[in-house]
């Protein structure tokens, strides 16, 4: 009950906010949802996401579990994303039809996880449309010119996007290595710092997650001196 009820109530809270404000919702770049109660994925920053028809890029951050103070976090969050002066870009993107493609659910016998074979295809599919966005400011569309730090979620993913990108065979050689030597880590990852880069030294981070989200961090090298 809970995890069905709490999305609605952030709707109508996000409703009385947006009327407080008077700007369109097409606006939003960021969505922060905290809750201390259920701990479900798709989570609820994407069911409130769907509620109230936001942009499927919206940068949607969800926090489970922090307690009595979680209000606090989240208001330091939304400020720093206000104030913050960026030096690189990262962006969030929910891939289309894929309602049923990965779920997390937290119940009585434990925690389950669904994960459907289309994963690999609707991954690889969208990977470049999002690349094209991020890189378009910097005038990029040579996407071996880039070094990629990826999510080692599974050979068929790695493969699929390294197809779909037309990527030399070298790009994916850190991903391969962390997936042959200890499998699907759930995270994005690095080994070292031993990247695989390009002349004008930019490259993304990104991963997949749940509900088929993907992320990209646009980040240029050395990427450990943040």
């Amino acid at each position: 009950m809970v995890i069905e009820k709490t999305p609605r109530l952030g709707k109508e809270v996000a409703l009385k906010a947006l009327k407080e404000w008077g700007q369109p919702k097409s606006r939003l770049t960021h969505l922060i949802f905290c809750s201390t109660a259920g701990v479900d994925m798709p989570g609820c920053d994407y069911q409130l996401t769907k509620m109230l028809g936001l942009n499927s890029s919206i940068n949607r951050i969800m926090i489970y579990q922090q307690g009595c103070y979680v209000g606090g976090i989240v208001l330091r969050i939304a400020i720093d994303v206000v104030k913050n002066k960026k030096l690189i870009s990262a962006s969030q993107t929910l891939v289309l039809n894929s309602e049923n493609a990965m779920a997390l659910h937290l119940r009585e016998e434990g925690l389950t996880f669904h994960l459907l074979k289309d994963v690999p295809i609707l991954i690889s599919n969208n990977t470049e449309d999002i690349l094209v966005d991020a890189f378009k400011p910097l005038n990029i569309n040579d996407w071996n010119s880039l070094f990629y730090i990826t999510h080692p979620g599974g050979r068929a993913i790695l493969d699929g996007v390294e197809k779909k990108l037309g990527l030399d065979k070298d790009k994916m050689k850190e991903s391969q290595y962390v997936l042959s030597e200890y499998g699907n880590l759930t995270v994005d990852n690095d080994n070292g710092g031993n990247i695989v880069g390009g002349g004008n030294g930019s490259g993304i981070i990104n991963g997949g997650r749940v509900k088929a989200t993907i992320e990209v961090v646009r980040v240029s090298e050395p990427w450990w001196g943040w």
